[in-house]
């Protein structure tokens, strides 16, 4: 399978002197994502931030480019082009499904595993059509809507509760959100969403890297996959984020940085 071309990607920090950190953003956002983060981690840290595919700058001209398998392949490539062997992986949700992934399929290229509210897909296929179903209704509002509608019927979901309390930044997040492309969205929805990801609940107890589930307290449900999960795996622990719920680095940056850091050195 080869690498998507037109993968985009940043990077901050000294690669020299600092281990190497890849960053993968949630489905909606970008690499910028991780900035406020970044700012901290780039002074012990090299940072390589992607964005997936249809997201931010990365726009792939073949569909099959959007699948897990592919965009792990293109990330694969990104560590190779930069001469990284070996380094830390984190992956906030969407992107936290493809780190796991990567993970256990590609193990030999990561040292340790950071997942920010992420789950490992669904158990069963009867679970996945509903997924792929439902999916195919949010892409139809994707067509229908303009992006700045979606994005604000998106973040009404009670997983995002906590996301919307502090005015200001979540007007921001909402801006930024609403420069995605529909047509791009719509392929990684239906390409590299829950519903069209291998599910990777039966392989859990072959993750042997050193593995951090982060949850926002707030987050009822990751919460309950993140236990479930650290039962199938001794190689998981948990830490949980305070006042966070869905998007722990975005509500806590700094709380967050405290769990990262004190993982990774």
């Amino acid at each position: 399978m080869s690498a998507c071309k037109q993968f985009y990607y940043e990077t901050h920090g000294t690669k020299e002197k600092s281990p190497a950190i890849l960053m993968l953003h949630g489905f909606l956002g970008n690499s910028k994502d991780w900035n406020e983060v970044t700012e901290t981690l780039r002074k012990k840290f090299f940072c390589v931030l992607p964005d997936l595919p249809g997201h931010g700058r990365t726009m792939p001209l073949a569909d099959s480019d959007y699948t897990m398998q592919s965009a792990a392949q293109s990330l694969l490539a990104v560590l190779n082009r930069e001469k990284i062997k070996q380094c830390f992986l984190v992956g906030y949700s969407m992107g936290g499904r493809l780190a796991l992934y990567m993970a256990l399929t590609y193990p030999e290229y990561f040292s340790k595993l950071i997942l920010e509210s992420a789950s490992p897909g669904f158990k069963t296929e009867k679970e996945r059509e509903a997924r792929v179903e439902s999916d195919g209704i949010v892409v139809n509002r994707l067509k229908t809507q303009t992006m700045h509608e979606f994005i604000t019927n998106w973040y009404s979901h009670p997983l995002f509760d906590s996301i919307r309390q502090d005015r200001e930044k979540f007007e921001k997040l909402l801006k930024s959100r609403s420069e995605n492309n529909a047509e791009a969205l719509s392929k990684s929805l239906k390409l590299m969403g829950t519903g069209a990801q291998p599910p990777l609940w039966d392989v859990l107890p072959d993750l042997n890297l050193p593995t951090l589930l982060i949850v926002g307290a707030n987050d009822n449900k990751f919460k309950s996959v993140a236990l479930e999960m650290a039962e199938r795996s001794a190689a998981i622990s948990l830490a949980t984020i305070q006042s966070a719920g869905h998007n722990a680095h975005f509500e806590r940056p700094q709380e967050f940085l405290i769990e990262l850091e004190k993982f990774l050195i």
